[in-house]
């Protein structure tokens, strides 16, 4: 199929789903683990970054998230305002999901600014080193560029645009994982699940030590529009292959995940579409979430 003709499929697809106000958390999903992993109400303490103008919170966007959460016993609370050793002071494992600057709250076409300070990414540094974990999520463009930093920090890459297929003009750009097809890799996280599936992310490179989870193959591209959301016939894409959607990595006595895409551990509706766990291929999803936090609240 010629180029042109697929990115036109594509811009029919895709640009629906780049609109904000369309985007809401499902509601009616409930969980039940026979056995959670933890008593419930016992578990270690979550903490769900709410400070940082983030697109998936708590309370909003990631609810669905954080009911399975609680489902698996984990204790789950927001976290306010900016990091600090007293905001990470008895807390297990930190979820970052698509933090942003103010400045790209409202207007997500102008480059973004990072969302953390240098201040607060040497905390993190210090806090994950002496045994705290992270869950780094940063979806598509304009993600990607507001994590950009705090993802440096520790080895990561993102490029602020995001990654399809480009012969694919199906259900918003969704990638399937599946050892079959070579790109869900085996780790702890990945045990006993069956396939994982993302929904319009980025690409991204990670240090050597890090071991990859989900990785991108020669279907891939980055498309790399100058504004979010702008992809047509003329957009500059890359080929990404063996870049990654999800990775795990150990930092001193801490760890960290890094995933590029935020729609596949969550619940929503965009228009008269289905998003993450109520889609029917993400519903594969909930182990290999079960499985991520379990790891980052590894005792190491």
């Amino acid at each position: 199929m010629p180029r042109c003709l697929i990115l036109n499929l594509l811009l029919l697809v895709f640009i629906p789903s780049f609109s904000v106000a369309e985007q809401r958390a499902a509601t009616g999903l409930e969980f039940s683990f026979s056995p959670p992993a933890h008593a419930i109400g016992t578990g270690p303490k979550i903490a769900i970054d709410a400070g940082h103008n983030n697109f998936h919170t708590a309370t909003g966007r990631y609810k669905v998230f954080t009911d399975l959460l609680l489902a698996d016993g984990y204790q789950v609370k927001s976290s306010m305002g900016s990091l600090d050793p007293a905001s990470l002071e008895k807390v297990d494992v930190l979820v970052i999901a698509n933090a942003l600057h103010k400045d790209s709250v409202k207007d997500w076409s102008q480059s973004p600014k990072p969302a953390f300070t240098d201040t607060e990414i040497t905390i993190l540094e210090n806090w994950i080193t002496k045994g705290g974990s992270l869950l780094l999520i940063a979806d598509h463009q304009p993600f990607p560029g507001a994590a950009f930093t705090l993802a440096r920090a520790f080895g990561f890459y993102f490029y602020n645009g995001y990654a399809l297929d480009p012969t694919e003009s199906s259900d918003q750009g969704q990638i399937l994982f599946d050892r079959s097809l070579g790109n869900l890799h085996e780790h702890a996280i990945t045990q006993d699940v069956e396939s994982v599936t993302t929904f319009l992310g980025q690409a991204f490179l990670a240090p050597t030590a890090a071991q990859p989870l989900l990785s991108l193959d020669h279907r891939h591209a980055l498309f790399l529009p100058k504004k979010a959301g702008a992809i047509n016939n003329s957009t500059r894409s890359i080929p990404v292959e063996k870049w990654l959607q999800g990775a795990a990595l150990k930092v001193g006595r801490g760890r960290m995940i890094v995933l590029g895409e935020a729609g596949g551990f969550t619940a929503q509706t965009n228009s008269d579409r289905k998003i993450g766990l109520n889609h029917p291929d993400g519903k594969n999803n909930i182990p290999f979430i079960r499985n991520a936090v379990a790891w980052l609240a590894q005792e190491n």
